[in-house]
């Protein structure tokens, strides 16, 4: 009797030490989220309220939280070819509306501001995603498509539109 005790605490131990790993592996490579368009998620390189970015061999976004409003800082964006960054708002923890888009060529580029149709609103969750163009050099949802990495995610930064309190700044 004991050393059925004995070992199902050592097959207890074993499970919650493996879901310990797994999670924590999970925020070492980033939170994949499937059910965003059936791709991946984001890597949060500094975790929430920091930046967001996911690198994918040339292609990569990094954005910060930021205040609401009807544009968006893209801190850096790196794409290897003429594509789009586009801002999607996120829905009930999968992607929504497209917001708005900027053109990008091909190259790194910094400080990238994208118009949007309709303002951020606070404490809500973004994404801004790559896409290709399909040569007309103009944004469609039907035409350009999300740029993908190696694993089939999205190539994307996740932020949220925040607001500051004056009272304690």
């Amino acid at each position: 009797m004991d050393e059925d005790k004995a070992v199902n605490s050592k097959v207890i131990g074993s499970f919650i030490a493996g879901f310990i790993i797994g999670i924590g592996i999970m925020f070492l490579i980033g939170d994949r989220v499937p059910s965003l368009n059936g791709g991946g998620g984001d890597d949060n390189m500094t975790g929430s309220g920091g930046n967001s970015a996911l690198v994918s061999e040339n292609n990569n976004v990094a954005i910060s939280d930021q205040l609401s409003g009807d544009r968006v800082l893209i801190d850096t964006v790196s794409i290897e070819k003429d594509g789009w960054v586009v801002i999607h708002e996120e829905v009930n923890g999968v992607l929504g509306n497209a917001l708005g888009a900027h053109r990008l060529n091909a190259g790194v580029s910094e400080k990238v501001y994208v118009k949007l149709l309709r303002n951020t609103e606070i404490n809500q969750t973004y994404h801004a995603l790559l896409y290709n163009d399909n040569g007309d050099k103009e944004f469609n949802l039907g035409d350009d498509s999300p740029l993908q990495d190696s694993l089939g995610g999205f190539i994307e930064g996740v932020f949220m539109a925040v607001q500051i309190d004056r009272k304690t700044q």
